[in-house]
């Protein structure tokens, strides 16, 4: 399964044609785009996360953690913090991931002959 493979046709269901090897490529622009607004994205959630850091012994002060309320807002603080840093990381990759896929130059998946490969983890399935 290397760039060289000859073109070969075969037949799907008796009367299709289908001339391999079907390749295909990322775009660009769409892959460029999408990962700066995902980077962007992460980078204002992480931005809020902070502030919410910085924020947080003034909220716990005022709301003492003895009272009902104070127990409460400590709580939502603390799973809302929790899974902001979770959903920023997962932002943040996938805005990486489009990113490099926008610089990749050669096809993402190529299905040949003898099988399929996949040039972005470098599997292939025979």
């Amino acid at each position: 399964m290397d760039d060289t493979t000859a073109k070969i046709e075969t037949i799907v269901n008796g009367s299709e044609r289908i001339k391999l090897p079907i390749t295909a490529r990322p775009s660009r622009v769409w892959n460029a785009l999408s990962g700066l607004f995902w980077v962007v994205c992460a980078g204002a959630l992480f931005a809020l996360f902070v502030l919410g850091l910085m924020l947080f012994p003034f909220i716990l002060v005022r709301e003492m953690p003895s009272s009902p309320q104070g127990i409460l807002v400590f709580l939502i603080l603390g799973v809302v913090g929790l899974s902001g840093s979770a959903f920023f990381g997962a932002l943040f990759a996938a805005g990486l991931t489009c990113l490099r896929d926008a610089m990749r130059s050669g096809p993402v998946l190529e299905i040949t002959a003898d099988g399929l490969r996949d040039h972005r983890s470098g599997l292939s399935v025979p």
